[in-house]
């Protein structure tokens, strides 16, 4: 059986102030482990855990800028969670 899709879009444009309450807010939503997602239509709620991988891409041409952020983690179901802590590992040496 296949994984359920679930996607969520929203284009718009914003002023500089509503653009950095956004990325607040997703910054806060990473730092919670809980990020919601909603417009009039959909809602998503995204549980971002573990490594993430994150890319930055940048390019201006002429009078155009274009700033993307990216990150993508895998879903961790909480059955397969274990405890958190360091790694530990000891080898007894015998003094010979």
């Amino acid at each position: 059986m296949g994984e359920e899709a679930n996607e969520f879009e929203h284009d718009s444009l914003q002023d500089r102030d509503q653009v950095v309450a956004y990325l607040r807010a997703v910054a806060d939503g990473i730092d919670s482990g809980t990020l919601r997602l909603s417009d009039q239509e959909r809602t998503i709620e995204l549980r971002p855990v573990g490594l993430m991988a994150f890319g930055v891409r940048a390019q201006s041409k002429r009078s155009r800028v274009t700033f993307s952020l990216r990150l993508s983690w895998k879903v961790i179901e909480e059955k397969n969670v274990t405890g958190a802590g360091d790694l530990r590992i000891d080898a007894k040496s015998d003094n010979r």
